[in-house]
């Protein structure tokens, strides 16, 4: 699953609660579930004792290339792996949305989401965690779509997997 919340971590309301809920109602029923949202500078480290995984993963986006980070939560058998996708120059925000000093959406809103939708993708193909459904949420996780449909449409990785 990707999304741009995800409760406990990051929510503004009823997206961050089904992304609280669903991926653990389906851990429960035996289904192997990931979920990735953008690590945030909001998000605490030490409270949900997030560790990085090694290496970056390289994004070009609008004629630049961006480094992605990820780190994750404690894995337990048979939980949710929740994986934190990091680019400081886009996620290191105190708000998910909206910036604070002006109270209107972030300007580069569409830019940090699309680098998110393509790193969902790189960092599953660098895990080599193949997902048999990948499920977007919202706006903010549609450009994964879009990038299966592009730059992905002749990946081998991906050939299976099927989308929501």
């Amino acid at each position: 699953m990707a999304s741009s919340e995800a409760g406990p971590f990051a929510r503004t309301g009823g997206l961050g609660d089904v992304l609280a809920a669903l991926p653990d109602a389906l851990a429960a029923l035996g289904h192997e579930v990931v979920v990735c949202i953008p690590r945030y500078g909001f998000i605490d480290e030490d409270t949900y004792r997030l560790a990085p995984l090694e290496g970056a993963v390289s994004i070009p986006l609008d004629g630049k290339t961006y480094p992605v980070t990820v780190e994750t939560t404690p894995h337990q058998p048979g939980r949710v792996i929740n994986y934190f996708l990091s680019n400081d120059e886009f996620f290191d925000r105190s708000e998910l949305y909206r910036d604070p000093d002006t109270g209107k959406d972030y300007k580069d809103n569409d830019l940090r989401f699309a680098l998110f939708g393509r790193a969902v993708l790189e960092v599953a193909k660098k895990l080599d965690w193949q997902p048999d459904i990948i499920h977007v949420h919202d706006w903010q996780a549609a450009p994964v779509l879009a990038y299966l449909k592009t730059v992905y449409a002749d990946d081998p990785f991906f050939a299976r997997a099927a989308t929501v």
